[in-house]
C-alpha cells in the first residue's frame, strides 16, 4: 500500500478514475482510494471536445477487453487492460475504437487523449 501510495502522490492529474483488474486488492485501501474521483469494474466518461459532432468524446473504460461496447457503432471508444499488448482483435475490430492503454503497450507512459484520437482518427464505428 505505502508504495502505491508514494507513486500515486507524484500524478498530477486531478480526475482520475480507477477501474479495478484482476490482480489489485491493495487498491482498496482507504489510503489509495483518496487519490481517486471514483473506483469501479466499468465506467464511461465524456470527455469535452468540440471537434466531436455531439461535443465531447464518449469513452468506454474496462479491465477486460470486450468485442462491443455503448455507443461503438456511433463513434465511442473502448480502453481496456489486461492483455499487456499481446491480444489480437477479430477481424471486425481491427479498424475500430479499441485500444489497450496498459503502460507497457505506450513505452511504459500513460497514453494521452491525443494519442488516442490520432490513433483512431481513421477508424470505423461497430458494425452490427
Amino acid at each position: 500500500v505505502q508504495k502505491a501510495v508514494g507513486v500515486l502522490s507524484q500524478i498530477k492529474c486531478q480526475n482520475m478514475h480507477y477501474i479495478f483488474g484482476n490482480h489489485d486488492e491493495t487498491m482498496e485501501s482507504e489510503e489509495v482510494k483518496r487519490f481517486f474521483k471514483s473506483m469501479q469494474d466499468y465506467k464511461e466518461i465524456r470527455i469535452p471536445d468540440k471537434s466531436c459532432v455531439q461535443g465531447y468524446q464518449m469513452i468506454c473504460l474496462f479491465h477486460y477487453p470486450i468485442l462491443e461496447w455503448n455507443r461503438g457503432h456511433r463513434g465511442a471508444w473502448m480502453l481496456h487492460g489486461h492483455c499487456h499488448g499481446n491480444l489480437k482483435y477479430p477481424e471486425g475490430l481491427k479498424n475500430c475504437r479499441i485500444a489497450d492503454v496498459g503502460v507497457d503497450c505506450w513505452d511504459y507512459y500513460p497514453v494521452s487523449y491525443e494519442q488516442l484520437k490520432a490513433k483512431f482518427k481513421d477508424c470505423e464505428d461497430i458494425k452490427h
